[in-house]
């Protein structure tokens, strides 16, 4: 046998193997081009923001309506759906303060009419912190105290 003839014989490949890796990478490539395309021309990387993000940092001209429709829900008994729109007017609302201490209040009452004394605590105690002249704290201390003696009662 000739060994000079076995290291210079290199292994063919197939053509039908070759078209497929060759589709392949084609399609990679044009995959990766059209990935970094996406990429150059994205606001995030010239310093807009998107405007999505916009929308969702300027409070939309209905947001002072929220504790309106929350109210009317209210009253006619949809207390779970009146909740959404209190909260959602809290988070969306630069109100500080007074008006963010009663709604927060007028929250934690409407947890405590459901039986939640856990989730009432947290917007008692946030209304207590949102209060600037404490025009609330004999009212929030009656309800504290009552879903603190209901939680105890829970735990026994």
């Amino acid at each position: 046998m000739d060994h000079d003839n076995l290291d210079t014989k290199t292994p063919k490949v197939s053509m039908a193997i070759k078209i497929p890796i060759l589709i392949l990478t084609l399609l990679t490539l044009a995959a990766l081009g059209a990935v970094f395309n996406k990429m150059m021309s994205s606001p995030l990387l010239k310093g807009k923001k998107p405007a999505k993000e916009i929308a969702a940092e300027s409070p939309s001209p209905w947001v002072g309506q929220l504790p309106d429709l929350a109210l009317k829900l209210e009253e006619n008994g949809l207390v779970e759906e009146a909740l959404i729109y209190y909260v959602r007017y809290l988070e969306k609302s630069p109100v500080q303060g007074l008006e963010r201490a009663e709604i927060a209040h007028r929250v934690g009452l409407l947890y405590q009419k459901l039986g939640n004394c856990s989730e009432a605590l947290v917007w008692f105690f946030h209304s207590e912190i949102n209060q600037p002249e404490l025009e609330l704290q004999s009212t929030l201390n009656k309800n504290i105290d009552a879903c603190m003696a209901s939680l105890r009662n829970v735990r026994k």
